[in-house]
């Protein structure tokens, strides 16, 4: 938005400069100003050309009259800079128009028209965190007979490692939404938990695999993994992830130690 407003200044500044030089060309003397050279001596005119109440041409001398110099002289600027004002304004109008915005709000503005479904996975870095999190609307009917879970705040989660997780983000006012739209059109997971850290607003994804003795869900979460560093979602920057033991046992104290070493 910024280089429109600066376009849309620019013009209007300069519409107000054609309407002050309109106006004041309107008080100028009458005529033009007309100088001829004689060995090497300027000699200046009042030039009246014939039309309306006069019959033919006159001129006047006004070699001794400074202000009337002054006057035609600024007559003379103002006819040229008048017609460049008026082509300015129009090319300047015009380039405001056809402008491609490329601020945050713009481009995501666009980006929400053409992907509605998206828009609970976006995340703005001037959003108030706290509403951030409150905006968020769950996906309908997600698998919902596997939520069977609640947290002290009456969300409901798939699996107690995710419980004990939401509980401790809760308890430390870091803000976060369970199981998020990522907003990547060619990225349709939804991450246990999407954060946003409270000291510098990163963002970061954090997902708990659960049935770690089961071969093929080891192998799907590798290839979801894989598919989220192609995508600059990556494990030890934005990428947490923390596992149940085998028998589905839960070291509680290790995921305090990933909070604290990322999350605070």
């Amino acid at each position: 938005m910024q280089y429109k407003e600066q376009l849309e200044t620019i013009a209007s500044n300069m519409k107000r400069q054609r309407d002050l030089l309109t106006a004041e060309l309107d008080e100028l003397p009458e005529g033009m100003l007309f100088i001829e050279s004689k060995n090497g001596t300027y000699y200046y005119s009042q030039r009246i050309p014939k039309g309306g109440n006069h019959k033919k041409e006159h001129r006047f001398s006004i070699n001794n009259d400074n202000d009337m110099i002054f006057s035609l002289t600024r007559k003379k600027y103002i006819s040229v800079a008048l017609p460049a004002l008026e082509k300015n304004i129009s090319k300047i109008e015009t380039l405001a128009d056809k402008l491609v915005l490329t601020d945050e709000e713009s481009v995501m503005r666009e980006f929400i028209s053409k992907y509605p479904q998206l828009a609970n996975g976006i995340y703005r870095a001037d959003d108030d965190l706290n509403e951030w999190q409150r905006d968020f609307t769950p996906i309908e009917g997600y698998f919902e007979e596997d939520l069977k879970s609640v947290t002290g705040k009456g969300m409901k989660t798939r699996s107690v490692g995710e419980l004990y997780i939401a509980s401790c983000l809760d308890k430390l006012g870091i803000p976060y939404r369970y199981e998020a739209p990522l907003g990547i059109p060619d990225l349709s997971y939804l991450p246990d938990f999407t954060i946003i850290r409270p000291r510098d607003r990163k963002l970061f994804y954090w997902e708990h695999f659960g049935l770690t003795d089961s071969d093929e869900y080891i192998k799907n979460a590798l290839a979801k993994v894989r598919d989220y560093i192609q995508y600059g979602i990556v494990p030890w920057d934005n990428l947490i992830m923390t596992y149940n033991f085998a028998d589905g046992g839960l070291n509680a104290k290790l995921i305090d130690s990933m909070i604290d070493a990322w999350l605070l």
